[in-house]
This record gives structure tokens, C-alpha cells and sequence, in this order.
């Protein structure tokens, strides 16, 4: 887009051209078994070069930095809970929200909201001589589980990642291990702050295809991980993060986001707080319309929008005029009007 205004770099192709644009960071609210409920905040932002950001980000406070993101996660988690005191929320994220910080501010709310990342870094453990990585795999504290794990797509190999071929839908036998740890920070601002009481749990794939590349997940959350069910319960948690990732899909395939024409990234950003919303209801009408098709339409929509829809489909039909006809969602019809 070379003549909208506010935008910035998102990344390079192939060829080593910039790519110019907005970055997405999303929290997707999901029930237990995975089904999407809502976009509890959704931000477009034009990001600054990598180099530059980086040395801005030193000594700054944590407000002002980009991972401050993750932190304001947790904050809506927490506002969200105080609204539903029967419900316990637990926050998902992948490894770019393994902070400390984070990690530090979930211990006053880990009552009512949980904390679950995948690990990023190698953290020195209050006691022991072996690191993260080390511990976790060697715990005596074991179980296996199976998981079902959705289609991966094929990736081209670029400069800095290898090919990643297609691969469909497949159960998995996990070996689960977890272990009770206490974390300390390393990073002279942090040296002062107490260690922090986590659980970790490594997840390890057996016998993955030829062509697959094994799980292997290191997971530390605030939620109490004494049994094997409490493991397994919240490795099936972190499984469910692929939601987003489908959710993503449906943005630029379902909504087509990236062929928006507007001028300025302002602009850009109106038109992809309506996406993100459009996308959720999309995601819901699929999961629930494939399993259910004889679900009634009301139950996903408003009586003015089974109107227009209704309007819609007489206009596309004129032959049904009258006769009403049958809504479909993802290929799959849902009821009968």
C-alpha cells in the first residue's frame, strides 16, 4: 500500500522487501472446549523498526514497552472476572508473553485468574543447580494423554525458517511431565523481587509422523499442578490456543482484511475493529453449524438480521420469493426459514 499513510514495517518477503502494514495483537475469548465467545480486545498498530524499538526500550518503564501488551491482557482478564464471580478465567498466551513480569503481577490474581505460557527462556530455579529446561523433562511426576491436533498447513522454507510441509488432522500420545518450581529473575531491575511459585509441565509427542515435527511444549502457569488430571487439563487449555490461529485465517480469507484500500492506517484500523468482529461470528457459525446444522438461526442471530438476511437471499433468489429458504454457514446448513 505505497500510498496509505501511517503504516509500518511488518516484516520482509523472500526477497528481502520491506513489507509495510499494521500488527494485529488479539485476545480471543474461548469456553473451556473451545468454542469462541467474543474479542475481549483487539489492537492494530503501525510497529517501528526492530533496532530502533529495541534501544528505546531500555531502562523505560514497563508501560511503554511493547510486551506491556501482555500485562494489559491479564488486566482484562481480571476487570472481566470481577463481572462473573461464579466464572474462573485462566489467560493462554504463547512464548512472547513469557515475562517475568507477567508472571510476577498473576501471583496476586491467581485466586480468581490463572496464568499459562509456553516458556521462552531457560530461567535459573531458586535452589537448583540445573535451569528450566534441565528440571522439567528429569521430573519424576508423569502421565500420557491423547490430543487431537487439527490439519497443519504447508509453509515455504525462508531465510530464517525451514520448510514445514502439510500435514492433516491426527491424534497424538503425549508424554506429560510436571513439577512444582520456584523462578527467580536475573535481570538486575528484577534481582529485588522475591522468586516466584509457579508450576511447570513439559509436554513431549511420541511417535510423531515421519514428516512431522514432534510436539514439544514447556509450560508454566500460576494454577496448581499436584495431579495428573490438573496436567492434562491444562495441556488440553494450551491446545485450544490454535483457535487463534484459525481465527486469523478467517480474518484474511473469510473478511479478506489485507484488501482493504483505505489511505491513511487510522482509516485501516476502523475497518479491522469491524473484521475482528465478523471473524468471531464467522469462527462460531462454522464450529457450531458443522456438527449442528439443525440449530435454528435465532440462536446466532437477531430478529433484525434474520430479516436482512432473508431480504438478502430473496434478492440473490428471486425464483423463492415468499418461500423463505435455508441458511447455510460454512457449507453446512443450519435451519430452515
Amino acid at each position: 500500500r505505497p500510498q496509505t499513510t501511517g503504516l509500518g514495517l511488518v516484516g520482509t518477503n523472500q526477497t528481502g522487501a520491506q513489507s509495510l502494514g499494521l500488527k494485529l495483537h488479539s485476545s480471543v475469548v474461548l469456553t473451556p472446549e473451545g468454542l469462541p465467545l467474543g474479542i475481549l480486545r483487539s489492537v492494530a498498530d503501525a510497529p517501528e523498526e526492530k533496532g530502533l524499538a529495541g534501544k528505546k526500550s531500555v531502562g523505560r518503564p514497563m508501560e511503554e514497552k511493547k510486551s506491556f501488551r501482555w500485562l494489559q491482557g491479564l488486566r482484562d482478564c481480571v476487570a472481566v472476572a470481577k463481572q462473573m464471580p461464579q466464572t474462573r478465567l485462566l489467560m493462554v498466551a504463547d512464548r512472547e508473553a513469557d515475562l517475568f513480569e507477567l508472571l510476577a503481577e498473576a501471583e496476586a490474581t491467581r485466586k480468581r485468574v490463572g496464568v499459562l505460557v509456553r516458556a521462552e527462556h531457560n530461567r535459573r530455579l531458586e535452589g537448583r543447580e540445573q535451569k528450566l529446561w534441565e528440571t522439567l523433562p528429569a521430573s519424576p511426576h508423569e502421565t500420557r494423554l491423547e490430543v487431537s491436533l487439527p490439519r497443519q498447513r504447508g509453509k515455504l522454507a525462508k531465510q530464517d525458517k525451514p520448510e514445514h510441509k502439510a500435514l492433516p488432522a491426527r491424534q497424538a500420545t503425549l508424554t506429560v511431565r510436571f513439577q512444582k518450581i520456584s523462578v527467580a529473575s536475573t535481570r538486575r531491575d528484577l534481582q529485588s523481587h522475591p522468586p516466584l511459585l509457579l508450576w511447570g509441565i513439559y509436554v513431549r509427542e511420541q511417535n510423531p509422523p515421519p514428516d512431522a515435527q514432534p510436539i514439544e511444549w514447556l509450560l508454566l502457569t500460576t494454577e496448581e499442578v499436584e495431579t495428573a488430571p490438573q496436567a492434562a487439563a491444562l495441556v488440553d487449555c494450551y491446545s485450544r490456543r490454535g483457535r487463534i490461529e484459525e481465527w486469523h485465517r478467517i480474518l484474511k480469507s473469510g473478511c479478506q482484511v489485507e484488501e482493504h484500500q483505505h489511505q491513511t492506517g487510522e482509516r485501516l484500523q476502523r475497518a479491522i475493529a469491524l473484521d475482528v468482529v465478523l471473524a468471531w461470528r464467522i469462527q462460531l457459525l462454522v464450529l457450531l453449524g458443522r456438527p449442528v446444522p439443525e440449530l435454528p438461526c435465532e440462536i446466532f442471530f437477531d430478529n433484525w438480521e434474520v430479516k436482512v438476511l432473508e431480504a438478502l437471499q430473496q434478492q440473490k433468489r428471486p425464483d423463492t420469493r415468499g418461500q423463505g429458504g435455508a441458511f447455510r454457514c460454512g457449507g453446512d446448513q443450519i435451519s430452515e426459514k
